[in-house]
């Protein structure tokens, strides 16, 4: 995975054989600090979108590897697109494991801009709930 600034890192991904009888199949368990066909470590792409790190210009002398400017654009397109679906997965999740309430539920409230104000790690938290209960975020081109 590429980290900031040039570095990359190897990360081991697990591989689990499913329980279940009628699968069998071996499952890869993709960890935390990558995202779903991202090449960038998932606290990268949530302190660009979160405009905590600014990508740098290519054409600055004291550039080095990093986002470009529009990988970081298409990271926020897709965090952006996903926002709906991201909401809804994130109300289902607290209605069934957290016995959050209806009204809670039918409220305003957006659940991953709550996320995203606590801090670091929500681009995580998200990833996992969803994967977790077999959904997924829709890729944007």
């Amino acid at each position: 995975m590429k980290k900031l600034h040039g570095k990359s890192a190897h990360v081991m991904i697990e591989r689990h054989k499913c329980q279940n009888p009628s699968c069998g199949k071996l499952h890869r368990c993709l960890p935390s600090q990558l995202t779903r066909f991202k090449h960038f470590a998932t606290e990268v792409i949530e302190d660009t979108c979160d405009d905590i790190v600014i990508p740098e210009d290519p054409e600055s002398p004291e550039f080095v590897e990093s986002p470009s400017l529009r990988t970081v654009k298409r990271w926020k397109e897709w965090i952006r697109h996903n926002a709906p679906n991201i909401d809804g997965y994130l109300r289902t999740a607290g209605f069934s494991i957290l016995g959050l309430s209806v009204q809670f539920l039918k409220s305003g409230i957006s659940l991953l801009e709550e996320l995203r104000n606590n801090g670091g790690g929500w681009l995580a938290t998200v990833q996992h709930i969803i994967y977790n209960s077999g959904g997924f975020l829709a890729p944007y081109y």
